[in-house]
Order: structure tokens, then C-alpha cells, then sequence
């Protein structure tokens, strides 16, 4: 019975991990798997906005926003790294979707994939 679990959890792992690196690109694939304690609370990214260290998710979304006019912005998420960063997540006119990592500390644009 084991057996048969650990070979399905296998199989599973096997197939979906490229598939899901594949369709959301190199960036997100790396940041995708961010554990909860990767990730600032409510809590924490508000402490973080009104102390001046981030900029507010809003002016992040808005720096997207004008990089990709046409898109859908679909969630902007900060999260800890050497330095904090926001992740925003875009589906684009092809509907391929993107992330876009931002410094948090500055707007400027890290990477986009």
C-alpha cells in the first residue's frame, strides 16, 4: 500500500512540476514555490508602507500597469528575499501570463518572464 502511494505521489510530482515551470516562465516557477513564511502578512506589508521601507502595492501595480497597458493584473504579492520584492503576476494580450518582480523598496523593474 505504501508502495503505491509513494510511486502516485511520484508520478504526480513528475508531471506537473515542468508543466507548471513551463507555463508560468523561469521568474514565477522560482517564486512559485515561496513558503508562507517567504511571504509579508497583511500585517506586515502595511507596517512595512506606513515606515517608508516598501512602496504601496498600488504605486506597484501602476508600474505595471503601464508596462503592460493591455493586460490583466492578477495579483501582487510581496515577499522576502535578500531584499523585499513584489511579484506581479500579469496575463498578457496572448494570454500567456507573466511575472514581474519589482525592488520593493524603489519600483525598480528586477525581472520579467
Amino acid at each position: 500500500m505504501l508502495r503505491k502511494l509513494v510511486i502516485i505521489t511520484a508520478l504526480v510530482a513528475g508531471i506537473s512540476a515542468p508543466a507548471a515551470a513551463q507555463a508560468s516562465g523561469p521568474v514565477s516557477a522560482m517564486l512559485a514555490f515561496a513558503s508562507q513564511s517567504e511571504r509579508f502578512t497583511a500585517g506586515e506589508a502595511r507596517r512595512s508602507r506606513q515606515s517608508g521601507e516598501t512602496i504601496p502595492a498600488r504605486r506597484a501595480r501602476a508600474i505595471v500597469r503601464d508596462m503592460y497597458p493591455n493586460g490583466d493584473i492578477l495579483d501582487v504579492e510581496l515577499v522576502r528575499d535578500r531584499e523585499p520584492r513584489f511579484v506581479v503576476k500579469v496575463m498578457v494580450d496572448n494570454g500567456r501570463r507573466i511575472d514581474v518582480v519589482l525592488d520593493a523598496r524603489t519600483g525598480r523593474v528586477l525581472s520579467r518572464g
